[in-house]
């Protein structure tokens, strides 16, 4: 079975790629859907989120408040930078651990490859950076329009989100494979089969 990552910027097509590995056989592993799942259900984590965050990253039916979280990890607020690596060194193990699980799910299936999908980079060290990475990259402002377009996220917000990010160069840095998301989805699908077929060469 092949295992590698996909990562790259907030409205890279990253997920779009993902889809379409998937339609080529793969599993995939959302990550950040994931570290999502589990912050809402590990009471552990909640415990440390709201030490992190404060009480009111919770809602009063139990869900996580993920606009509250973001405006206190994003942007100018005082502190955002250093409660999003604390919050990012409670998330991760919990996220690592999962994969595992699901690398040994995905083993015992016979799955062609498990795909690990992440905006973050991998940490040097972790058991994410043992891993093949194919980054996904789009020009800014297709980036802003992308992310505009799902909703929920005002442009000053999605702007604080991406300047949150490493630059190009810190993905390219870990990349196995690049994939420049530049034109439309027969154009990136193109992209996909020839990474697949690569990957399986």
């Amino acid at each position: 079975m092949k295992t590698f990552g996909v990562t790259g910027g907030i409205g890279a097509g990253k997920s779009a790629v993902c889809r379409m590995l998937a339609d080529l056989g793969a599993e995939v592993f959302d990550a950040d859907q994931e570290a999502r799942r589990l912050m809402e259900t590990d009471s552990g984590l909640r415990r440390g989120i709201r030490d992190v965050i404060g009480p009111a990253a919770y809602r009063q039916d139990g869900s996580l408040d993920r606009a509250y979280v973001a405006s206190r990890i994003f942007g100018p607020a005082p502190g955002a930078s250093e409660r999003r690596r604390a919050l990012e060194r409670l998330v991760h193990p919990a996220v690592a651990e999962r994969f595992r699980e699901a690398e040994r799910d995905a083993q015992r299936r016979g799955a062609a490859a498990l795909v690990r999908e992440q905006a973050l980079l991998p940490k040097a060290g972790s058991d994410a950076a043992r891993l093949p990475w194919v980054v996904v990259e789009a020009p800014v402002g297709a980036r802003l329009e992308r992310t505009l377009a799902r909703g929920g996220t005002s442009r000053e917000e999605a702007r604080a989100r991406m300047d949150a990010q490493p630059p190009d160069s810190a993905y390219r840095a870990v990349a196995d494979h690049v994939i420049v998301n530049d034109g439309d989805l027969d154009a990136l699908r193109k992209k996909v089969n020839d990474l697949w077929l690569l990957i399986f060469a």
